[in-house]
């Protein structure tokens, strides 16, 4: 329903922080968002500081981990909940206002816990489609009229949506395009260790039916809007590595792409542990982040640029240990967001990076553009310029068939006892179905980032901190939540080795 906003929390800030080196290259603005207070702020290319607010809360609760703005950097769609409400506002930039407020059903997990980005806007921004779920919540698919500021829904007990997720486990539809009044989603299961791979489908609005999609079957894909041309790593069992060698978890070994000329994926090269791919230089190359490490220890990340072709073009220099939190192509290469700092939020940072890969002599070098405050960890999740400013032709893609002989898969590394490590995937252990809090801070002071369920695999990013008389443990869950977790409560052992 559309609610008259309570409050206005708008900080505008000018040049507050500006770095004294402005990288090279076309000049683009970005957003970046604060998923523990809801905090939005803009930032250029020269690394001035542009707009700083917190996005409205009637409720007082807690953020969603993921915001979408829209392709036009005009609006903002996010969640909030506490213990007795749970909304989605959509927020426009431009005048700092609430213009719409969606109630959702208590207890309900919404999109915006797995992801969220411009293609949930349709073209013009006239809707916004996101959904929810949860454990005897059945799923709905929501569609937002922001002209008219009415709501309409596919749900789970819809005649067209039968033989979707009905297998006894409880699925979420997670929205990957919003174009031409059809909806193209992924259905995946909540509270499970994840796939590397979900069924996805497409809910025509004009004629109301429902078809299955190709183009989308993993989260982690990148679309290139001039062509439609989706890409995505994904691990292959036909592809050498395409298991993490300690824990035989699927490791992500192929770049491939949807081709919408020809209504068909295939796979354009084989890399090693590549995951987040993205259309970079204006979609005429791509981006890829390798992590190299068996799953268990320490982990080393560099960026990859691969041309169509499926060629390596170079690896970026000066790449930054910390975590890469978000990562979007400009016209002339690609900027992204690296989350740093320890326990204390107050030492947590945020740096945004540039690179330049047109017409550049000698290596990619990953250069900063701009320094949060101490105390602010920000996502990268805008850019202005990410569409392409010509219209082609592009190079052909790559493609490779898989070898006419299945390498030997490692047998799967038996179930045991073993010390808690950064780097580890690790199984979540309750009683009676119950399930293990995930905070943003180590203790029971800080908001708690929602639940993770008995049998959920996760990986250990940080730790331990000693609080509360308990040990935590920072992990990233299979809906790429982040936060902290106790390794024991009440004389059980809530994290075990996997």
């Amino acid at each position: 329903m559309h609610k008259r906003l309570f409050f206005i929390f708008a900080l505008i800030i000018t040049g507050l922080w500006v770095m004294p080196v402005q990288a090279a290259g076309s000049s683009w603005t970005a957003w970046l968002y604060e998923a523990e207070i809801g905090r939005m702020t803009k930032v250029d290319s020269s690394g001035t500081t542009l707009q700083q607010f917190q996005l409205p809360n009637d409720i007082s609760g807690a953020y969603s981990q993921h915001a979408a703005v829209s392709a036009d950097g005009l609006l903002v769609a996010y969640g909030a909940t506490s213990s007795s409400t749970n909304q989605v506002y959509i927020f426009d930039l431009t005048t700092n206002k609430n213009i719409y407020t969606f109630d959702v059903p208590q207890n309900a997990s919404t999109s915006f816990d797995f992801s969220g980005g411009p293609l949930n806007f349709s073209e013009g921004d006239s809707t916004f489609a996101f959904s929810y779920a949860n454990v005897g919540i059945p799923w709905t698919l929501v569609v937002i009229d922001i002209v008219t500021f009415s709501a309409s829904s596919l749900k789970q007990n819809d005649p067209i949506a039968a033989g979707l997720g009905d297998t006894g486990v409880y699925f979420i539809p997670v929205v990957a395009y919003n174009r031409s009044k059809q909806i193209t989603f992924l259905m995946i299961p909540l509270g499970t260790d994840g796939s590397p791979t979900y069924p996805a489908y497409t809910w025509n609005r004009d004629s109301n039916t429902i078809s299955p999609n190709n183009a989308y079957i993993t989260p982690d894909t990148d679309t290139f809007t001039l062509t439609n041309e989706v890409i995505s790593t994904i691990s292959d069992d036909n592809f050498p590595e395409n298991r993490m060698e300690m824990t035989d978890f699927p490791s992500n070994n192929t770049l491939q792409v949807f081709d919408p000329a020809l209504g068909q994926r295939y796979i354009v090269t084989s890399l090693p542990r590549i995951y987040n791919p993205r259309f970079i230089q204006g979609g005429e190359r791509v981006v890829v982040t390798r992590i190299d490490g068996n799953g268990e220890g320490p982990q080393t990340q560099t960026l990859q640029v691969l041309e169509r072709s499926g060629g390596l073009s170079g690896i970026i220099n000066n790449t930054p240990a910390d975590y890469i939190n978000g990562l979007l192509g400009t016209t002339d290469g690609f900027i992204f967001s690296v989350a740093s700092g320890g326990a204390d939020p107050k030492s947590r940072g945020t740096t945004l990076y540039f690179v330049q890969t047109r017409q550049v002599n000698g290596g990619f070098n990953a250069i900063s553009t701009w320094n949060s405050p101490l105390g602010a960890s920000a996502r990268l999740i805008w850019v202005s310029d990410s569409e392409p400013v010509s219209t082609g032709p592009f190079t052909s893609w790559g493609h490779i068939n898989p070898p006419a002989v299945p390498p030997t898969q490692p047998a799967a590394p038996a179930n045991g006892s073993g010390s808690i490590a950064v780097g580890m995937q690790v199984r979540v252990q309750t009683t009676d179905n119950d399930v293990l809090n995930i905070r943003s801070g180590p203790g029971r002071s800080f908001a708690r980032l929602g639940t993770i369920g008995n049998g959920t695999i996760v990986i250990v990013l940080e730790g331990p901190q000693n609080a509360d008389g308990l040990i935590w443990w920072r992990v990233r869950t299979p809906a790429a939540v982040e936060g902290w977790v106790v390794d024991s409560a009440d004389g059980v052992q809530t994290l075990v080795p996997n």
